[in-house]
């Protein structure tokens, strides 16, 4: 009878090999340059030069904000932040009643009060529905 042999387990190594190739090639690809903005540095509202304008997460609706600020008008004490422009997304804050808030662009998404709008939140912390907010 022939004697087995045990090879080392090689799981890790070949882990760490594709892990390692991964942040090799993070590290080393061709980056894009940024886009510059118009002078005076802002970008007239209603315009993309970032690109920007793409729902994120769900991949839910695309468009380019129209203002940049909006005012809660909830019949609520406050509006829900959400990670993502749909209500099953997780709540990751909330907005008081009244209050005004910078956004940077406006998606489509799932109907709430009546508007497909969401707003993406100027400070990056979620999206905010269009049917309980306006434009201001």
């Amino acid at each position: 009878m022939a004697k087995r042999r045990n090879n080392p387990p090689t799981t890790g190594l070949l882990l760490s090999l594709v892990a390692g190739g991964a942040l090799l090639y993070l590290l080393l690809r061709k980056k894009e340059p940024a886009k510059a903005l118009p002078p005076g540095g802002n970008p007239p509202i209603g315009s993309d030069p970032l690109g920007i304008g793409t729902g994120i997460g769900t991949g839910i609706g695309t468009g380019t904000g129209t203002c940049a600020s909006v005012v809660i008008t909830t019949a609520t004490d406050s509006l829900t932040i959400r990670a993502d422009a749909t209500t099953a997304s997780r709540a990751v804050g909330t907005v008081a009643k009244g209050a005004t808030v910078a956004v940077d662009r406006s998606v489509t998404g799932p109907s709430v009060n009546g508007s497909t709008t969401w707003y993406h939140l100027a400070d990056g912390r979620g999206f905010i529905a269009g049917g309980y907010s306006r434009c201001v």
